[in-house]
């Protein structure tokens, strides 16, 4: 959610390479796999490879977490384009009806 203001996008990206930079933490799965998921919001293809393609399979986990989101995301669209859909209907009900009365 904070990866939407420009500002704190940027320090999040930063503060994530100098932690990726550090030898006593760098190789940490969690912290390369978070890396993955935020490159990825960025579109940072070269980033996330650098990153999650350590031959392990953290390329996989990043690429499953992100179709995942997209997977959720549509659910959630959809979901509210229903609901749209259903108030709109419920509208043109309300006014048949108090047309007929």
């Amino acid at each position: 959610m904070l990866l939407h203001y420009q500002k704190f996008t940027e320090m999040t990206i930063s503060s994530l390479q100098e932690r990726l930079g550090d030898p006593a933490i760098g190789n940490n799965p969690i912290l390369r796999l978070i890396a993955g998921i935020i490159f990825m919001h960025e579109q940072d293809y070269n980033e996330i490879l650098k990153h999650t393609n350590a031959g392990e399979t953290m390329d996989l986990y990043t690429t499953l977490g992100a179709q995942s989101m997209k997977v959720c995301k549509a659910m959630v669209l959809e979901s509210e384009n229903l609901k749209f859909k259903i108030n709109e209907l419920d509208a043109k009900l309300m006014n048949s009806c108090r047309r007929f009365l």
